[in-house]
């Protein structure tokens, strides 16, 4: 297993340097920065801290600043958050686990890299509550548009963007990005209600290209 994990480890490490990584990275580095500042000013309207259920608690050994987000591999179970997940986020404080176990290459790690930090992006530095049905939602299409689905096409005709009858409009890239997030949506909100908040957040969540858009 410890050879797993280095493996893992030196894929991470080589993966942080490619362009939408480092984007992502860097775009975090300066946001949290700001929102810490923002939350230090004195306010009439107290609120507790939010922590996303989407998120699991771990002891990591490691000491983590925040504004150097915590990430390390290991072998993840079958259990809670973690189940069938090639990684994820967990708080306190902010970290992504990436698991040993379940990716294959560099390019899964990629990947899982760049859909857990727009997770990150999204709960950490623009105070989405990861707990509520639509912001969860909103956060799932962003990430899945930008990971697993970005390879996808977008069918146009005439250069100009075209919407596709199912089940065509299922391979799109927006198609694969609301089945995916959909999915993701209902692991913590299932049936009915996770799909309900997919469709009604869909079209403002996948034109919503933060960080991508600002460099």
């Amino acid at each position: 297993m410890v050879s797993k994990d280095r493996t893992c480890e030196a894929w991470l490490e080589e993966i942080k340097s490619r362009p939408r990584p480092r984007l992502l990275l860097e775009y975090f580095a300066a946001n949290i920065a700001k929102n810490q500042s923002n939350e230090s000013e004195p306010s009439n309207n107290s609120t507790n801290t939010k922590k996303t259920t989407a998120t699991s608690s771990t002891n990591a050994s490691s000491d983590a600043n925040v504004n150097n987000l915590l990430m390390y591999c290991r072998h993840c179970t079958k259990e809670g958050v973690e189940g069938t997940a090639r990684a994820f986020i967990a708080t306190p404080p902010p970290q992504l686990i990436f698991c040993t176990n379940r990716l294959r290459n560099k390019k899964d790690m990629e990947e899982v890299f760049v859909h857990e930090m727009l997770h990150a992006v999204d709960y950490c530095t623009r105070n989405m509550d990861l707990t509520k049905c639509e912001a969860l939602a909103c956060s799932e299409i962003r990430a899945a548009r930008e990971a697993e689905c970005l390879s996808e096409m977008v069918l146009k005709w005439n250069g100009e963007k075209v919407d596709a009858p199912w089940p065509v409009s299922s391979f799109t890239k927006e198609g694969c990005t609301k089945r995916l997030a959909t999915a993701a949506t209902q692991a913590m909100f299932p049936g009915s209600v996770g799909e309900e908040c997919v469709e009604k957040m869909f079209k403002k969540c996948y034109k919503d290209m933060v960080p991508f858009n600002s460099s």
